[in-house]
This record gives C-alpha cells, structure tokens and sequence, in this order.
C-alpha cells in the first residue's frame, strides 16, 4: 500500500490466505470450503467467517484486470488488517503464549 499499489496488495492477501490453508492442511480447492475447515479446525472467532472470504474475493478482484478496476484502496486496507489479525491469531498469540509457560516453567515453584 506504502508504494501505491493496492492491487498487488490485494494479491499478496490472497496469497498469504493461501499459505495459512496450506499450512494447516486444509482443503485448497475449492477455496470457499477450506476457509470454512480452517475456522472450524483452528477454532477461529466467529468474524473470520466474514474476513476470510473478503481477502478471498479482494485479492482474486485485484489479479484479474477487468474486475480490477473496481477495487477500493480503503476495503484494501481493511483486508491488510484481516491478513495480519489471521496471522497473529493463528501463528504470533500462540507462540507468545508458549513463551510465556516455558518462563513460568523455568521459574522455582514458590514453596516448594
């Protein structure tokens, strides 16, 4: 979005989606049905059922050049936010929380 193309940060979304599917062994095509497995497997809140179709539908607007035309750089940074929202719900909370049980697993139990 910085270097002024929300297109090709549309795609880049999409992609990244992609990627989280893959990832957690979900079902690639068709795609409606695998981001339906991955709110259902990885136990997503209930507003990524409305997210993850929005960076669907952006990105696949956005790579093709008649529906490109119609893209709204604003719903294009609301779609960067659902991305990041997934990634740190999916990957960067839990490692986070990991980190947090290894320190209190490294600390004396008080008492003891």
């Amino acid at each position: 979005m910085e270097a002024g193309a929300p297109k090709a940060a549309a795609v880049m979304c999409r992609r990244v989606l992609y990627g989280v599917i893959l990832d957690k062994k979900c079902k690639e095509h068709p795609l409606h049905e695998g981001l339906n497995q991955l709110i259902q497997t990885q136990r997503l809140p209930a507003i990524f059922d409305e997210w993850l179709p929005a960076i669907k539908d952006d990105g696949h607007d956005a790579a093709h050049p008649h529906r490109a035309l119609e893209i709204d750089p604003d719903n294009i940074c609301e779609t960067m936010e659902y991305t990041a929202e997934l990634l740190r719900f999916l990957y960067i909370e839990p490692y986070e929380f990991q980190q947090r049980k290894a320190r209190g697993a490294a600390k004396p139990q008080a008492g003891v």
